[in-house]
């Protein structure tokens, strides 16, 4: 009998398994899905080699670990969780070593071997495990098969199993690469859309958080932070995407301005104040945003991946959009001779617009006033050193930190209309915009939804923001329903009559002035310690006897007693009246 009619006869006998096997290896080699390779793939592995059970692990982005992507029936639960180091295992071992192996019976004597109860391994008998490694030669996972007694593992096996092998990592590395080309070209797309419309400034924001995003996935960043920096060379938060803690400290020119020249990679040893922001990142990759010649920002990315040289291309090709947005903002600003998002908010300020009016004018700059929102009010210290950087930087960063939302300086302060959905932690990302080194209070308004009752919410953020840092400092973020009674006295402070306890505090301040002592404060102190003198003289600096004098003192200068108890609440609000009286007039 030939050979090619025994071939014949054979294939005859064993039909119904050759087909079988020849459909699974036709959807495996026709499929672009990576996880539906695997899926037919470990089914195939199994049946083939009468295994119990099958794994197929995939080589993770770091080349460090191995995780299941694929599972026979009982593994399910496993796939995309279970992971363990190269080099650990049996299964590590074969990545390692790019070999295959065997353990023909007790596995668990083998010293290569790791025991893992949760995969119920213990009930495994025989092992085989196998690399898969495509034409490239370049690892990308392995296939481990067990069996339990007495069905053990031969050279056969390992004969069955090296060509589907072979096949499914041809096919897996084909779907990778296939993913990372749909990645990469819906990130052209981005780019594409990203420059379509930016007649807005909302519109413009959109776009930057548009690329932030596209860049996130393309690398597989964990986080994305777009910087903007404008002609004064000073540096904001353009967009976030993903959680970047402190956000603003990084955006500084002393961080950025070193990044700013080739597109290169970052590591923990030598970028770790950059890294920080990002929870586990391991390494990072910084990009210069350029146009017309000038640095307009820079664009970081952090995570626990790194980027390849072929995706360092198209991450230039989005800082190159981004430069575009940023410097085409710039010159549609210029062109149109205002500031269009300005004269909406003091629209809303003055209250006099009807309704329509405002919802369409709101809609133009991408806001939708239907949507719930908080009027705030920032306020910076005038004598500090840079305030009007600094409100130029808390408008760029309130911006990036609430998309949808309107603010523009005026003055010595910077009024926004915020969308907000949820209250519960907008004090607390507020204080976050407004810190810096130039102190700048801030003034939140109750919630308010449609186009009518911003004026008055503007209102109480203004009077947020002036009893705050009367209360509480030139930094201080207070909320109008939070004020209570204190608004009541705030009003008294706003009228021209005093009563007695307010005279007498005046008094003390006039001697003050003409004698260079510090009566008033003493009483201030006094009075914040709830009349205890030993806290009292701590907070002054001075000694319990010097406080005993100075009590003299303001006895006879202004007929205020401090020790008797029964005048303390009145000059608590008497002084509280003659400091809001200070806020308003400044």
């Amino acid at each position: 009998m030939s050979a090619s009619t025994a071939l014949r006869g054979l294939l005859a006998e064993r039909r119904a398994e050759t087909e079988a096997v020849l459909s699974l290896v036709r959807r495996i080699t026709s499929s672009l899905d990576a996880d539906e390779i695997l899926g037919e793939a470990v089914g195939l592995f199994a049946q083939l080699t009468g295994s119990a059970g099958a794994l197929i692990y995939l080589l993770e982005p770091d080349a460090e670990r191995l995780r299941v992507r694929a599972g026979t029936a009982g593994y399910e639960e496993w796939v995309g969780v279970y992971s363990l180091e190269v080099g650990v295992g049996l299964t590590g071992w074969t990545a390692l070593n790019r070999a295959p192996a065997i353990v023909r019976e007790n596995a668990r004597d083998d010293p290569r071997y790791l025991l893992v109860p949760e995969l119920h391994d213990e009930r495994f008998e025989s092992v085989l495990t196998y690399p898969l490694i495509p034409p490239s030669a370049r690892l990308v996972g392995v296939v481990t098969l067990h069996t339990e007694a007495p069905h053990e593992f031969t050279e056969d096996d390992l004969t069955l199993v090296a060509p589907i092998a072979a096949l499914v990592a041809a096919s897996v590395e084909t779907a990778q690469l296939y993913a990372e080309r749909r990645r990469q070209l819906d990130a052209v797309r981005t780019l594409a859309s990203a420059v379509d419309d930016l007649g807005s400034a909302a519109a413009r924001r959109r776009a930057l958080h548009g690329l932030a995003d596209s860049a996130r996935a393309l690398l597989g960043a964990d986080a994305v932070l777009l910087a903007t920096r404008d002609a004064k060379g000073r540096f904001g938060v353009g967009a976030v995407a993903g959680t970047w803690r402190r956000a603003e400290r990084v955006a500084d020119a002393a961080v950025l301005e070193p990044l700013a020249g080739p597109v290169r990679l970052l590591t923990q040893a030598r970028h770790g104040d950059v890294l920080a922001g990002v929870a586990d990142a391991a390494t990072g990759v910084a990009a210069p945003v350029r146009a017309g010649g000038e640095l307009v920002g820079v664009l970081l990315a952090a995570g626990r991946q790194t980027a390849t040289p072929a995706l360092l291309d198209v991450l230039e090709a989005i800082a190159a959009t981004a430069g575009q947005v940023i410097l085409n903002g710039r010159l549609i600003d210029q062109v149109a001779g205002r500031n269009a998002e300005r004269d909406f908010l003091e629209a809303l300020v003055d209250g006099e617009e009807p309704e329509a009016v405002l919802v369409a004018r709101a809609r133009r700059l991408g806001i939708e006033l239907a949507e719930q929102h908080v009027a705030v009010v920032f306020a910076a210290d005038p004598a500090a050193g840079d305030p009007d950087g600094a409100l130029a930087r808390v408008r760029d960063a309130v911006l990036a930190a609430f998309p949808g939302s309107a603010c523009a300086v005026r003055g010595l302060q910077a009024i926004a209309l915020l969308r907000v959905r949820d209250e519960t932690q907008l004090a607390a990302r507020l204080e976050r915009a407004a810190r810096g080194k130039v102190a700048v209070a801030v003034g939140l308004s109750r919630a308010r939804t449609g186009g009518q009752g911003h004026a008055e919410g503007f209102d109480e953020a203004a009077q947020a923001v002036r009893m705050g840092a009367a209360l509480h400092g030139p930094a201080a973020v207070t909320r109008f329903d939070d004020l209570g009674v204190q608004r009541y006295l705030w009003s008294l402070a706003q009228e021209p009559a005093r009563d007695v306890w307010q005279e007498r505090l005046e008094r003390l301040r006039g001697h003050d002035a003409e004698h260079a002592s510090r009566l008033f404060e003493t009483v201030e102190r006094y009075l914040e310690a709830n009349g205890n003198r030993k806290e009292a003289a701590a907070l002054l600096y001075v000694h319990r006897n010097t406080l005993r004098q100075r009590f003299d003192r303001i006895r006879r200068v202004a007929q205020i007693d401090l020790d008797d108890p029964a005048v303390l609440f009145d000059l608590q609000v008497a002084l509280r009246i003659v400091r809001y009286r200070d806020a308003a007039a400044s």
